[in-house]
């Protein structure tokens, strides 16, 4: 299953039925229904031009960048969970899904937060960075 969903949060192209999209505050915003990610079935979503891998591990709800560091390729979401503990499909370097910290190499995943919200779930979006420096 993948979302896509445009810089303001509207979805411009989902797999899955009577989706709706809707911004309720300023850096949370809604990026999948809570049952379309389950414990056997991660999510890719495509969110302000990032590609966001969600899943459910351990009762809780992860969102981090679908880009492993160790080879920058977009495969997490087809990763391998066990407890809180993300393997990466293409080379096994793993990942703890909370802090995003590598297990067996150096690097570390971007983790967002996630909430469930009315069975949606929703990310916390980090603020846009300035890309002006003031003097």
């Amino acid at each position: 299953m993948f979302i896509v969903l445009d810089k303001r949060g509207a979805e411009v192209q989902r797999s899955v039925e009577n989706g709706r999209t809707m911004k309720m505050d300023k850096n949370f915003e809604r990026i999948a229904a809570q049952e379309d990610v389950t414990r056997s079935r991660p999510l890719c979503v495509r969110f302000h031009g990032s590609d966001i891998a969600v899943f459910q591990a351990s009762d809780k709800f992860y969102a981090v960048e679908n880009l492993c560091p160790h080879q920058h390729i977009s495969s997490l979401h087809k990763g391998i969970v066990d407890g809180n503990i993300l393997t990466c499909p293409m080379h096994g370097w793993s990942f703890d899904l909370q802090s995003g910290c590598a297990l067996n190499g150096n690097g570390r995943l971007q983790t967002f937060l996630v909430e469930i919200r009315e069975n949606d779930l929703w990310m916390e979006w980090p603020e846009p960075r300035n890309k002006f420096s003031h003097f």
